[in-house]
């Protein structure tokens, strides 16, 4: 059975290339390019990581052979051939629930993974005691970033102004990053509105007021339809 692809033909659509399913219990990786049939991966400014989940068509019995008890991680690697310029996406995500499980038939179930960015996880692992004396709190983010989430990705970050004396009481880094975004003002723009959040470019830490500057990814109109006329 072939991989699921998707038609190039539609503007900004994506290809997943690869789906791998690896279990540290276990030692065991698995290839499920075969058996997905629905991928979401989800960015909000209002959480701090990325959120997904794939939905699995399984004839195999993969939960007896392959059991998910919260050490698996799926790594994925989508392409957008139908947008010029844009960069692959290979993201490892962990784990944490298998819902949504129903018969299909006989033998097939049909099943939901769901999974978070593996920074969501050593945050649980990991606790900030530290103070930050005369700093600007987008410097004391990014020191918090690069000393304890232990992220490949890159921290983008919007220079903050007004320096400050804060400690950290053994805190959850990102714990800490909203506490920071609840009390940032921008440099150069006036607000309050921070907010630490991820993307498929890595994290941010940006104001509401510099989001607001950005060009549109898109833009929709809005009219009634079907209404009747009064004369």
């Amino acid at each position: 059975m072939n991989s699921p692809r998707i038609d190039h033909t539609t503007p900004g659509v994506f290809d997943v290339v690869e789906v791998m399913m690896e279990s540290s219990l276990i030692k065991r990786t698995l290839d499920i390019g075969s058996i997905w049939t629905a991928m979401s991966i989800f960015e909000n400014i209002f959480t701090n990581t990325l959120t997904g989940n794939i939905i699995l068509t399984d004839t195999n019995n993969l939960l007896s052979n392959f059991p998910i008890v919260g050490h698996e991680t799926i790594s994925v690697n989508i392409e957008s051939p139908t947008i010029e310029g844009a960069t692959s996406i290979k993201r490892k995500f962990r784990v944490y629930k298998v819902s949504d499980v129903t018969d299909q038939g006989e033998s097939t179930k049909r099943y939901m993974v769901n999974f978070i960015s593996e920074e969501y996880f050593t945050n649980i692992k990991t606790s900030v005691s530290k103070s930050y004396r005369d700093h600007v709190i987008s410097d004391i983010v990014e020191k918090i970033f690069d000393s304890y989430l232990d992220s490949d990705r890159d921290l983008i970050t919007e220079k903050t102004k007004n320096k400050y004396d804060i400690i950290i009481p053994f805190w959850k880094p990102l714990e800490a990053f909203n506490w920071l975004s609840a009390r940032a003002t921008p440099e150069n723009k006036d607000g309050a509105n921070y907010f630490f959040y991820e993307t498929r470019d890595g994290f941010c830490f940006k104001s509401m007021e510099s989001l607001f500057d950005q060009e549109p990814e898109e833009t929709y109109s809005w009219d009634l339809q079907n209404m009747p006329l009064y004369l």
